[in-house]
């Protein structure tokens, strides 16, 4: 099995034993998809093999509750955020060196996964887009229920606003319904 495949079924095992409502699996595996194609799209080149890595392993804390990063240990949103992106690329660092990655691919994908909350490079900045485009289509009505009204608006608020601009409007383009729809009103208005 290559790196690639063996990190798959890494997410794949993990995704077992973590809490069904995080939709760890799914998440990571359609980020993967996504920041692929994204990647392909906008640079009309492959998505190299560190970024398809770095977006399958970008919410990897979320499986370990003993130091999962929790919003409520937190004062706002942005720090939770970057500490859960610190995480993440500190468990994906451990895994790929276990695995005997060449250093520069471990580097690559941790740099990718810290950053991968706020971007500021093409790489992180595709998994940005893919990982919040993401949110929008498969957990925002199950992280609504779980989570209430208020503590959603301000994720889809983070999530939405930190969106490129074609991003934002692929997300403006997907039918919420009832609630949903009300939420992301709220949060998004007059922030475009």
């Amino acid at each position: 099995m290559d790196l690639y495949d063996l990190t798959r079924a890494w997410v794949a095992k993990l995704a077992e034993r973590a809490s069904p409502s995080k939709g760890v699996l799914p998440h990571s595996f359609d980020a993967e998809r996504r920041a692929a194609l994204l990647y392909a799209q906008r640079f009309r080149e492959p998505a190299p093999l560190f970024l398809r890595i770095a977006a399958l392993l970008h919410d990897v804390e979320r499986v370990f509750p003993a130091g999962e990063v929790r919003r409520e240990d937190f004062a706002d949103y942005d720090t939770y955020k970057r500490e859960h992106a610190t995480r993440s690329a500190e468990i994906a660092r451990a895994f790929l060196l276990r695995q005997g990655a060449d250093e520069a691919l471990v580097d690559a994908v941790s740099q990718t996964i810290s950053r991968h909350e706020h971007g500021g490079d093409r790489y992180s900045d595709t998994i940005l887009d893919a990982d919040s485009t993401s949110f929008f289509e498969d957990n925002f009505a199950s992280y609504l229920a779980e989570n209430g009204p208020e503590r959603t608006r301000d994720k889809v608020r983070f999530m939405y606003l930190r969106m490129s601009p074609e991003a934002r409007e692929t997300v403006r383009g997907m039918d919420f319904e009832g609630a949903l729809q009300s939420v992301f009103d709220e949060a998004a208005a007059g922030e475009e």
